[in-house]
């Protein structure tokens, strides 16, 4: 008998085998079931919804929190459902410490305006190719948290589960 049974079967798993290897990683916005880690900046966790000032050297600055990265207040409970008010980027636990990534977070969380003595949150900006594009509306599951914070600065990262894209 001919090898044309096993010659069908090879020609159908390399048709396939591509688009299983691509559906592994969501190169879409979004990715609802998956599961990586979200920077949460020091301005998400400092804010709270009656927070309307913040002092710097002395000086009073009024806080513009339209930019914060969740629609949340705060640093947001174990197992709470939060929403991106904000793009933002889901990332494998080996891209927390790539050289950019860490450039990035080490930028203070605000960004000031001495004259109009106003304080706007500093939109962070880690590279897409690093992780999966998350557009803001986007629901997600907060499952725990790696990192660590200190006054002014943030090194955490929560680790998530997209609900919802």
């Amino acid at each position: 008998m001919p090898n044309w049974p096993r010659l069908v079967l090879m020609s159908v798993l390399i048709l396939f085998l591509p688009v299983s290897a691509h559906a592994e990683r969501c190169w879409l916005v979004g990715c609802a079931g998956n599961i990586g880690y979200l920077y949460i900046p020091d301005s998400q966790i400092a804010l709270q919804q009656d927070t309307g000032f913040v002092t710097v050297n002395s000086v009073r600055y009024k806080v513009d929190p339209t930019g914060k990265l969740l629609r949340e207040y705060g640093l947001p409970a174990l197992g709470s459902v939060i929403t991106l008010n904000s793009s933002a980027v889901l990332l494998p636990y080996k891209a927390m410490g790539d050289a950019s990534v860490l450039k990035e977070i080490a930028r203070w969380p605000y960004d000031y305006d001495a004259q109009a003595k106003t304080a706007s949150l500093y939109q962070y900006r880690i590279d897409e190719a690093l992780g999966s594009a998350m557009r803001g509306g986007a629901t997600l599951q907060v499952l725990g948290y790696v990192g660590d914070r200190a006054w002014g600065y943030s090194h955490l990262f929560a680790l998530v589960m997209v609900k919802s894209d």
